[in-house]
């Protein structure tokens, strides 16, 4: 991530101080600040756990299960969530140089915040995560909160000013990498009803299983967090109030590419210590990933030049 943000940094620098200030009023200094909506995200879960049936705390006789050692731990065990679009905010501050009369090149920082506040039922299940669904969940429910991007980026403008009249027109693309945060809470709780249980009824103590799941809960929260590549096209006009001055609307469309993180923990898992083994080892975490960031926001851009 620290690699990410330095080549990010290097190539703005590259872009913008390699270009000779030779003119004036070439420079500028732009902020902005606006709102905008975030569509709809289905987040993609996954976890390093394995089948209840492989809990050491559920069931001692784990190692007797087919699977229940195989290093392979988690794998294809994944589900979904899918939670609605939201409103947020977005502010950025900028420093660009004029190449030429139509063409701009910009390096910004940007931040977009949006409060999601949806709690979704999962679906979607796979693997172990279906059977222990349909045999012994009653309830798994996941909640996303604020998301906060932190964004630098490369942009290029290209300018179209109207003939006598104070008014500009520009398009504009640009790539960069986003320091994502967003809160994250998972709840997956049980029957209490030990006859409504369904898993372990084919193994020797079977009755032993379901008695220890019966009511246990997991529950994890977090702020997860990782670092994404991310785009975003932008419109806008301005009006230059004088040689120096400007402001003016940017609509823009920022899409947040691949956004991958493992940092929740079920704290309790099945109602005991975030691992399978009693002694300690095989600590579970959940593993979440989404391509469906993004946003379309406008702002009131004022920009300084000098």
């Amino acid at each position: 991530m620290d690699k990410l943000f330095t080549a990010a940094g290097l190539l703005a620098f590259g872009v913008l101080f390699a270009v000779p200030a030779h003119a004036q009023n070439r420079w500028y200094l732009g902020a902005e600040f606006g709102g905008g909506v975030a569509p709809g995200v289905t987040m993609n879960g996954n976890s390093n756990d394995r089948s209840s049936l492989c809990d050491e705390f559920i069931n001692p006789q784990y190692a007797s299960v087919p699977g229940c050692t195989d290093p392979s731990r988690g794998a294809g065990n994944g589900w979904k969530a899918e939670f609605a679009g939201a409103g947020g905010l977005i502010g950025n501050l900028s420093i660009g140089y004029q190449v030429r009369p139509w063409l701009r090149l910009e390096a910004e920082h940007s931040v977009w915040k949006v409060t999601y506040d949806d709690a979704a039922l999962v679906g979607g299940a796979t693997g172990s995560n279906q059977e222990k669904l349909t045999q012994e969940i009653f309830l798994a429910r996941e909640r996303l909160g604020t998301l906060s991007a932190n964004g630098v980026f490369i942009n290029v403008y290209l300018d179209h000013t109207l003939d006598e009249r104070p008014f500009g027109l520009y398009v504009g693309a640009g790539g960069g990498v986003a320091l994502t945060a967003a809160g994250y809470a998972s709840l997956w709780a049980r029957n209490k009803d030990v006859d409504a249980i369904k898993t372990g009824l084919d193994q020797p103590n079977g009755d032993e299983i379901r008695q220890n799941l019966a009511g246990t809960f997991s529950d994890g929260q977090t702020v997860m967090r990782a670092a994404s590549p991310a785009i975003h096209l932008m419109v806008g006009a301005d009006r230059h109030l004088s040689e120096r001055f400007s402001i003016g609307f940017k609509a823009q469309y920022i899409m947040y590419l691949d956004f991958e993180s493992d940092d929740l923990v079920w704290d309790p898992l099945r109602s005991h210590e975030p691992n399978i083994r009693k002694g300690g080892t095989e600590p579970v975490h959940g593993i979440y990933s989404t391509s469906d960031l993004s946003a379309v926001t406008v702002g009131l851009q004022l920009k300084h030049r000098f």
